[in-house]
């Protein structure tokens, strides 16, 4: 992605308002998974590290997807995975947990990095070491209203919803204040493929934008 800053990176996840994580063993499927969900509205796509030839897909998405498509590697642990993973294409970095090295590495590369954090203490680490946002993880478990608390306390920093989320209930992270969502390809499409999972990306990106709406003409701080 080139050149990026904490405050923009804040600003394209609240553009996207939703992310896709791809992963399996088909590089093939995910592939023609990420098309699907591409031309469904759904333009921001993630690539766990842990996913069997994950910067092969980076790499290929990088050139099968337009430019506008924000391609991120998940699962990163540290500098060296960020720096494999720059050099396949991602524009964006994952990690599940706080790694001040990445975060660091983040920021000399100007790419932004989403560090995973659940309680406030980690939240306002991850904020202090310079990470791009924070990825609230596991929000299953802590659900829509722990994140809606942490927004009253912590509402400068952008969280990420991540882990475990449903397509139903994707949109209620947002209506709690999160910048967006990050939901696994599977939960999106629902193990359709074609057109109905171009339909089905379609409309969850369409649910996301309208809970998007509120928040956006009362532009909260940190929003």
């Amino acid at each position: 992605m080139g050149t990026m800053e904490r405050g923009e990176a804040a600003e394209l996840l609240k553009k996207t308002g939703m992310i896709a994580s791809l992963r399996g063993a088909d590089r093939d499927r995910l592939a023609a998974a990420a098309q699907w969900l591409y031309e469904g509205g759904i333009h921001a796509l993630e690539i766990p590290l842990n996913t069997v030839g994950a910067y092969y897909l980076i790499k290929d998405l990088r050139k099968q997807l337009p430019k506008k498509a924000l391609i991120g590697a998940g699962a990163v642990l540290d500098a060296a995975d960020a720096k494999a993973a720059l050099e396949a294409g991602a524009s964006f970095l994952f990690t599940p947990g706080i790694d001040k090295k990445v975060i660091r590495f983040g920021q000399d590369v100007k790419v932004p990095v989403y560090a995973g954090a659940a309680t406030p203490t980690e939240v306002i680490k991850a904020w202090k070491y310079g990470a791009g946002g924070v990825r609230l993880f596991p929000a299953v478990s802590l659900g829509p209203g722990y994140a809606a608390e942490l927004r009253h306390e912590l509402g400068h920093i952008p969280l990420i919803a991540a882990g475990g989320i449903g397509r139903a209930q994707a949109a209620e992270y947002i209506r709690a204040g999160c910048a967006a969502v990050c939901l696994d390809c599977a939960a999106v499409t629902l193990g359709f493929s074609g057109a109905d999972a171009v339909k089905l990306a379609a409309g969850l990106a369409e649910e996301i934008r309208e809970a998007l709406r509120p928040a956006e003409e009362e532009a909260p701080v940190g929003r």
